[in-house]
């Protein structure tokens, strides 16, 4: 996938959830800037920018748009709830972050960054569709976003953030990541075999439950051979 889509630049077909989904990560984050300035948010200033972001180019009909208006709302319902019970204040907001590892640059940007009481940041990372089942609390300790995230923050403020979450808006659930020296030594050990296999040019299929959803099943030479059947 990674091949088809950044290095032979192969197009895949418009989704309406990734519409949807970018419409209420740009309204959470307007809201958030908003918080920032130390400005009120309620559902009905969320609703004013989300119809600012909304497209109405992916849908084929004005009930499936209505269908997905309905369930943005609702994800920022969750929103909205989750932030009024919120101790934390917002340091940073599409934070942007850059380094170098092993001389290559790494460069990306944080959904939020948040502050303690006690000084300690945090990351949030929103995700408007269901949570996979394969994402837990031990998962989500090789996961690659969000270790990088982990290595952002440590070059922004010198030191790794407390926790790093991945906060699932559909399912209103949360997972986890308490980032420590044995987790990102192992990530940074991982991330030196991508890099060279990236280098190398190796980009082996890695048949799972991904695959169901990948837009590039015709060219792949994984799927073929599971059409052929054994020889």
């Amino acid at each position: 996938m990674y091949k088809f889509q950044k290095i032979l630049l192969i197009p895949g077909p418009q989704k309406t959830y990734f519409n949807l989904g970018s419409a209420v990560h740009k309204t959470i984050e307007e809201l958030s800037r908003l918080q920032e300035s130390g400005e009120g948010i309620n559902k009905s200033i969320a609703l004013d920018i989300l119809s600012r972001f909304w497209s109405k180019n992916a849908y084929r009909s004005r009930k499936h748009e209505e269908e997905d208006l309905v369930k943005a709302g609702e994800l920022l319902d969750t929103y909205l709830a989750w932030q009024a019970a919120n101790p934390n204040s917002i340091a940073g907001v599409e934070q942007e972050f850059g380094f170098r590892f092993d001389d290559y640059p790494v460069k990306g940007y944080i959904d939020r960054l948040e502050e303690t009481a006690s000084g300690e940041i945090l990351v949030i990372d929103f995700k408007t569709g269901k949570k996979p089942s394969e994402i837990n609390q031990k998962s989500i300790r090789e996961d690659v976003q969000m270790n990088l995230y982990c290595l952002g923050v440590r070059e922004l403020f010198g030191t790794l953030p407390k926790k790093a979450s991945l906060f699932y808006l559909k399912d209103n659930k949360m997972v986890d990541y308490v980032p420590d020296e044995q987790s990102i030594a192992a990530f940074t050990g991982r991330m030196r075999n991508v890099i060279s296999s990236i280098r190398g040019g190796q980009f082996a299929p890695t048949s799972g439950k991904a695959c169901r959803g990948c837009d590039y099943q015709a060219l792949c030479d994984a799927k073929e051979k599971e059409l052929d059947g054994p020889p």
